[in-house]
């Protein structure tokens, strides 16, 4: 993407500003947050953490890291690909993710969960599953570039794991890149905050929502009832230990809060 040219966009959400990379045919990728987006510095520090460096790291330099990571990929596919290919942008975001959970649980992902029923591993495949060890949890990781990709389907699945093994013993885990939408009056951020909130509520509760680039109106949603725990990438440095933990949610509490 050397050759392309950056080009700022309207943006109508408050305190972000955005861009977009034009080739020299014309085509035009998807936006990015500029203040998140720093490609000199990703090549430095991108190897590091995913090879066990996360811990140690200034959560800011974490955030952009993996921001400038993810939206690299997908932004250079959207003006390379002739085929419009831009699903390969959601395919290569599930492995990056799959690789920052490994790095920061410390264990590999498993193949599948052995189900208690056979009836009940048809249609359940989640993106990831991580199992940490005998006494500990099993993490049910769904990633998604944002919201608006089936985003029911985890709090359904988590709510058939639930009966089928206990509350708890499995936790549900998503993570997400972002909320923007281009529109013809410029680059929002298209939230349903009511929406996650009803699911939290009334389907099963997910124990962690991470975002590379978090909405505000989503952030607000751990303080208030039902407490949908969503929370910048980088807050995972602080949160593994937690997320092996099988003892139960503790409803109104952050995941770094747990004893």
């Amino acid at each position: 993407m050397e050759s392309a040219e950056r080009v700022l966009e309207s943006s109508r959400v408050p305190d972000k500003s955005y861009a977009a990379f034009r080739s020299d045919i014309g085509t035009i990728s998807r936006v990015f947050n500029t203040s998140l987006y720093d490609a000199g510095a990703c090549l430095d520090q991108l190897e590091a953490i995913l090879t066990g460096g996360l811990m140690g790291r200034d959560p800011d330099d974490i955030t952009k890291t993996l921001y400038t990571a993810a939206m690299s990929f997908c932004c250079a596919n959207d003006i390379e690909s002739r085929n419009q290919a831009r699903g390969r942008g959601g395919k290569y975001f599930e492995y990056l993710v799959g690789n920052i959970m490994a790095t920061a649980l410390g264990v590999r992902g498993v193949a599948r969960i052995e189900a208690v029923n056979p009836e009940l591993a048809r249609g359940l495949n989640p993106d990831h599953l991580f199992e940490l060890g005998e006494e500990g949890a099993l993490i049910h990781l769904a990633v998604k570039i944002s919201t608006r990709e089936r985003i029911v389907q985890p709090w359904a699945h988590q709510r058939i794991l639930d009966g089928a093994y206990g509350t708890d013993r499995i936790k549900g885990v998503m993570v997400f890149l972002h909320e923007t939408n281009r529109l013809k009056t410029g680059i929002q951020e298209t939230c349903t905050p009511a929406r996650l909130r009803q699911y939290q509520m009334f389907v099963a509760r997910i124990h962690a929502l991470y975002y590379f680039d978090p909405p505000r109106p989503y952030l607000e949603l751990a303080d208030e009832y039902p407490f949908v725990p969503v929370r910048p990438i980088a807050a995972l440095k602080d949160d593994a230990v937690a997320l092996g933990d099988p003892s139960p949610w503790r409803q109104g509490r952050r995941i770094s809060d747990s004893e």
